[in-house]
């Protein structure tokens, strides 16, 4: 069976990468000065938050889009676990 991929999610997850790569790069140079510009701190500190509830939920997307009868086993079991460990 072949996998189907939307061209569309796929770009979204490669930007929701690439800010969420954005968000944990240093500020600092290399000579320990704080790198403070105002534009990069707007995209990285408030665009680039979304990004990661955004990357997840595509990357759940694919992970549950045609599972197995192995994955769901499998995610049956992780779910019941984690719920007896709370």
């Amino acid at each position: 069976m072949e996998k189907k991929r939307s061209l569309t999610i796929d770009t979204y997850r490669v930007i929701a990468a690439a800010l969420i790569l954005l968000i944990h790069t240093s500020m600092i140079n290399k000579n320990g000065i704080l790198f403070y510009n105002k534009a990069y701190y707007y995209v990285a500190i408030t665009i680039g938050r979304y990004c990661v509830p955004i990357f997840m939920v595509i990357s759940g997307y694919f992970y549950f889009l045609n599972p197995t009868k192995q994955r769901k086993i499998k995610i049956l079991k992780n779910t019941f676990c984690f719920g007896l460990s709370g």
